[in-house]
Formats: C-alpha cells, sequence, structure tokens
C-alpha cells in the first residue's frame, strides 16, 4: 500500500513536472495548463533550468516508449476485433502491460531525479497546491452532478465469450 502511494506521488510529480517544462519550451517562462501553473510559482529560475534539462535528456527515450505504447495497443485491438470466432490475446496483453511497465519506471525515474531539486518547503508547498486542486476538482464534478450536467458516456464492457 504504501509502496503504492509513493509510486503514484513519484508519477504525479513527474506528471507535473513534464506538464510545466512541456509549457515552458511552448511559451518561454509562462506556464500552460492546471499542472504546469501548480509547479511553475514553486521552481526557482536555476531549478527550472536544472529540471527542464533533467527531461529534455530523456525526450528520444520517453518517444520510443509512447510509440511502444501505441503498438502494443493497437495490437492487441485489432487481435480483440479479429473475425476470428475465439482468440487467445496473452501474448498482446503481455506486451501491453511491459510497455505499461517501462514506460511507468522511465517516468518515475525522472520524477525522482527532478524531485531532488525540490526543496523539502518546495515538496510540501507542491503537495499543498495539488490537494487544493484536487478539492476544486472534487467540487466541480459536485456541482456539475447536482445541475445535471450530463457526464461523459460510460465505455461499453468488452468481454469475449
Amino acid at each position: 500500500m504504501r509502496k503504492a502511494r509513493v509510486l503514484s506521488a513519484a508519477a504525479f510529480l513527474g506528471a507535473v513536472v513534464v506538464a510545466a517544462l512541456s509549457a515552458q519550451a511552448d511559451r518561454g517562462d509562462r506556464p500552460r495548463g492546471s499542472l504546469a501553473a501548480l509547479l511553475a510559482p514553486i521552481l526557482e529560475p536555476q531549478q527550472s533550468e536544472l529540471v527542464r534539462n533533467i527531461f529534455s535528456s530523456d525526450q528520444a527515450e520517453l518517444a520510443l516508449l509512447r510509440l511502444r505504447l501505441r503498438l502494443a495497443r493497437r495490437a492487441l485491438i485489432t487481435r480483440l476485433f479479429s473475425p476470428e470466432k475465439r482468440v487467445d490475446v496473452t501474448k498482446e496483453a503481455a506486451e501491453l502491460k511491459a510497455a505499461q511497465a517501462a514506460f511507468i519506471d522511465r517516468r518515475v525515474a525522472l520524477a525522482l531525479k527532478a524531485r531532488r531539486v525540490l526543496t523539502p518547503e518546495q515538496r510540501a508547498k507542491a503537495l499543498r497546491l495539488w490537494q487544493q486542486w484536487r478539492n476544486l476538482r472534487d467540487q466541480e464534478r459536485s456541482l456539475r452532478e447536482r445541475a445535471g450536467t450530463p457526464q461523459a458516456p460510460a465505455l461499453p464492457d468488452f468481454t469475449l465469450p
């Protein structure tokens, strides 16, 4: 349970940092997106540069991992919807799991590198801001539900016979 929380927190931090860096790369130092806006005021200019270097050094590897994920998903979906009456998707599912695991492992490793750049106070502030952001999202969801705003339809459950 604790390991899952640590991995979840590290993955979140990685997502925040990647979003902030991509926003800063696209628009100078102006953050874009809620995650980028969350982290941007926390980093000092030198830290922004260090974190940008951490993630830019792995862009090629991350691109290959994303491609592996897309290809694995495509193979699984192609197999699932093949005209055969019964299908065995064990190989395709295993490859998708392996691709997801490799991608997550790389993102967590990058997040942990970036985490070393932040001070304990900055990590605490990032956590507080993230919790506030989550609370606002939950409040928005609750308001939409009370107002009767339609939610996105649920995807059908695809079970094989």
